[in-house]
């Protein structure tokens, strides 16, 4: 594991009904990351995406995705949330550990890569050394799903589907990188994955919320 490199993950995928942009934009900075930020062990909580989005959780150990605090917050959802998430679409939730860890975490740009049940390949640590030699990349790490944490039934899934993939891949890049040698290289291992090229949008850590426009 790389140095300040969390060990644990909750990873979200969405969309969103249209027209409800602007109401899930201002609950999730106002209310869902300082919530969630606030669950002891929950140490940085990032958007990526405009459209469809993904948010990322860092957790100090992986079982704080099962702990008292954060059940406690799922299973008594406030009715902005429960508004909010009667709009999501195309949902996603992978709850784990980070396995192969190579430098640093995403903090600009990245390409996130949700690993789905029908995409076959080997995942090891070899592939984060490879994806780790292209020029422009400044860290890569690959997490598995805990299937016993993400699958729990809480009050806040209640009505939802909400897809479980088994893991995803991190790739941090610099501003100016070339995704496409990245995106060869991933497809060598996982010929089926759907590599998503996405922008930092907002940021929660130490309990102060970074807009980024």
């Amino acid at each position: 594991m790389s140095e300040g490199v969390a060990p644990g993950f909750v990873a979200i995928w969405n969309g969103v009904t249209p027209g409800t942009e602007n109401d899930f934009a201002a609950w999730h900075k106002k209310e869902h990351m300082p919530e969630r930020l606030a669950i002891p062990g929950f140490l940085r909580g990032t958007r990526w995406g405009e459209r469809t989005y993904f948010t990322l959780y860092e957790l100090a150990h992986p079982d704080v995705a099962r702990s008292a605090h954060y059940l406690e917050r799922l299973n008594a959802p406030t009715d902005w949330t429960r508004r909010v998430m009667s709009h999501f679409q195309d949902n996603s939730r992978c709850v784990g550990a980070f396995v192969h860890s190579l430098g640093a975490m995403p903090h600009e740009r990245a390409i996130i890569i949700r690993l789905d049940g029908e995409q076959q390949g080997t995942i090891d640590d070899a592939v984060a050394v490879e994806i780790m030699n292209i020029a422009g990349v400044k860290g890569c790490h690959i997490g598995l799903a805990d299937n016993a944490v993400s699958s729990i039934k809480t009050i806040e899934r209640q009505g939802r589907h909400v897809h479980e993939p088994w893991g995803l891949i991190l790739i941090a890049l610099d501003a100016d990188a070339d995704p496409a040698p990245i995106e060869a290289s991933v497809g060598r291992h996982l010929p089926k994955a759907a590599p998503e090229i996405l922008d930092l949008t907002l940021q929660l850590q130490m309990s102060r919320v970074y807009e980024i426009v």
